[in-house]
């Protein structure tokens, strides 16, 4: 056991001794040197009253008679001051009583820092009984420092979700799939929608750059932001989200976000923090949304996406994947990473799902209206009447300039279901 180690070596160490020879004197002034250099002249930290008299006499004597000193006393400073209070004990603490002296003083500084450099010595850096609570990984190694202290290198815990890169980042997800590539086999990716990256299709500065410039110059922009969004920018978007849509978007109902990833992490930490709560994700889908899930604490649940049915999701697993502590389900249209685009069949199908499980739907519209061929970008709120929705969107992929980071919630909600239940 290291206690009564500890006990022991407390009550040798640090007990007045007699001052009756000068070797005696020596022990004093050796123990004395084990303090820290800068307490060696603080008599806030000073060894005990009669300790320090005898002291002061045999250095006034040692220099008197080295001719160092008349016959005026070596000045060491003035007496003792009251001892300063320990700090805090923790509950895992050394029993005070092992620290007293046989007087049953309170126990100083000096005390203390003895007892560790003696353990030091004796025991080579034994683990002590700490007074604060430290937390060293298991397996973590010990070492000394120079004054017979124990520096522990401290437990650095990241929140489990992110721990894999492959969930908390699409590229991670990447780097993963190219690691797994054989030396044989080449591997083209296309996991980072990010054209910007080309020359020929920066044209961000084509259609804002004076906008922005303006904006920047005229300092009307350099105060804090509300926390939803500049009145402007969020009137711009809901503009933009009604322009030929069923249902028009107040104002009121646009929040601006930190690009498109920044809209996933707040609405899942809004509709995802209820204890117990699940979010319905589509798979294949994409990897932040289930990351998102993780940091809040809501468990994620994959319904399946159908390779046979143009990739249109799964709504008898749905069904069954539901129950009342269901919070919401995301779907991503156009699809990533599937490519699919959403008929308007389809989309009344999910809507209606979404009324029956009495969920919104959170659609994820980063793509919007970036279809081939024939197709043709509907957007989900167009049924707003049916099921509440939830659009994520921003100008990263259409507007190709994605780091400019900025992005947004709109709620479309005519029949005003949200706010209801929130009530």
């Amino acid at each position: 056991m290291r206690v009564p180690l500890l006990v022991s070596v407390a009550r040798v160490s640090v007990l007045p001794v007699p001052l009756s020879n000068p070797g005696r004197l020596e022990e004093i002034r050796r123990r004395r040197a084990l303090l820290p250099p800068d307490l060696h002249d603080d008599p806030g930290y000073a060894i005990e009253s009669p300790w320090w008299d005898d002291y002061r006499r045999y250095e006034t004597d040692k220099r008197r008679r080295a001719g160092f000193l008349g016959d005026r006393d070596y000045n060491f400073g003035p007496p003792p001051r009251p001892r300063r209070p320990l700090p805090q004990q923790s509950a895992t603490a050394t029993n005070k009583t092992a620290l007293v002296n046989s007087n049953d003083k309170t126990p100083t500084r000096a005390h203390l820092d003895l007892i560790s450099c003696s353990l030091s010595r004796i025991s080579s850096c034994a683990p002590m009984a700490p007074t604060a609570q430290v937390l060293t990984a298991p397996g973590q190694d010990r070492r000394c420092d120079g004054g017979g202290g124990e520096v522990r290198k401290p437990a650095v815990r990241c929140h489990p979700a992110l721990s894999s890169e492959g969930k908390a980042s699409i590229r991670g997800v990447v780097g993963q799939l190219l690691a797994a590539t054989g030396k044989d086999k080449g591997l083209v990716s296309l996991g980072v929608g990010d054209a910007s990256v080309h020359a020929c299709f920066r044209r961000g500065g084509e259609f804002a750059a004076d906008a922005v410039a303006g904006a920047a110059r005229s300092g009307e922009f350099d105060c804090y932001a509300p926390s939803h969004g500049c009145p402007a920018a969020r009137r711009a978007v809901a503009d933009h989200l009604s322009a030929g849509a069923r249902h028009r978007t107040r104002e009121s109902d646009v929040f601006m976000t930190v690009g498109g990833t920044g809209a996933i992490t707040a609405i899942t930490t809004v509709l995802g923090g209820a204890p117990g709560a699940n979010i319905l994700l589509p798979r294949p889908g994409f990897a932040p949304y289930e990351s998102a899930c993780d940091l809040v604490g809501a468990e994620p649940r994959f319904y399946d996406l159908l390779p046979r049915h143009g990739w249109e999701a799964d709504l008898a697993g749905v069904h069954a994947l539901a129950d009342s502590a269901t919070a919401a389900i995301v779907i991503i249209n156009p699809n990533n990473p599937c490519g699919a685009v959403y008929s308007v069949q389809h989309l009344i199908q999910i809507a209606e799902t979404a009324r029956d499980l009495g969920i919104p739907v959170i659609a994820d519209e980063i793509y919007a209206r970036m279809v081939f061929g024939g197709s043709k970008f509907v957007p989900m709120a167009t049924y707003a009447h049916i099921a509440p929705v939830i659009t994520i969107g921003g100008i990263s992929k259409r507007f190709m300039v994605p780091g400019w980071r900025l992005g947004w919630l709109a709620f479309c909600d005519p029949n005003g279901t949200l706010k209801h239940n929130c009530d």
